[in-house]
């Protein structure tokens, strides 16, 4: 009878513990970016030209929807233009070479990407990590990176010498917490 009595007890010491647990903030959080459906996306493989650079332009100026009601957000394009222009060389998109360029960190932190990034456009999930976000202004910018894995001689290809494949824009959904 006694052991019962003591079991009860234990069990709300548990039941408040929880409580309190679950009721203190973390200080972790968490971010998912979602490929958004078509219409409110913009997709092109790297690098990027003149051209490439002028749609996305025209899609984050479209508050990052496609449509036709000549409707224009109050966004600066020219640092948009500035950023972009950084993926027209080649040489800028390995992972590697990406993450030292100096110009990158005026727009966005090229150490701290989002890497659970969720596309539903595809039937299996990352193949490895090959998909890195950056939150830029009101927009993510997702970098697809090759899923290839050894050069054409055999050789692996380290994380750093991975190329960029095509960059996916997408306006940001939850806007409270903005970053660069």
């Amino acid at each position: 009878m006694k052991s019962k009595k003591f079991s009860a007890h234990r069990m709300v010491i548990l039941l408040v513990l929880c409580i309190i647990v679950t009721g203190c903030p973390s200080g972790t959080t968490f971010t998912i970016v979602p490929i958004r459906e078509g219409e409110f996306r913009e997709e092109h493989a790297l690098p990027l030209d003149k051209l490439k650079i002028e749609e996305i332009i025209e899609f984050i100026a479209a508050g990052g929807v496609h449509r036709d009601n000549g409707l224009q957000a109050s966004v600066n394009h020219e640092p948009f233009r500035r950023f972009l222009q950084l993926f027209t060389t080649e040489a800028n998109l390995t992972y590697g070479a990406f993450k030292a360029l100096p110009e990158l960190k005026e727009f966005i932190d090229p150490e701290n990407p989002v890497l659970d990034v969720i596309d539903a456009r595809k039937k299996e999930g990352a193949k490895g990590n090959n998909r890195r976000a950056y939150r830029y202004e009101d927009f993510w910018f997702v970098f697809i990176i090759d899923i290839d894995t050894t050069f054409a001689d055999g050789r692996p290809i380290k994380d750093d010498e991975r190329k960029f494949s095509c960059l996916i824009v997408m306006q940001v959904l939850d806007r409270e917490e903005k970053t660069k």
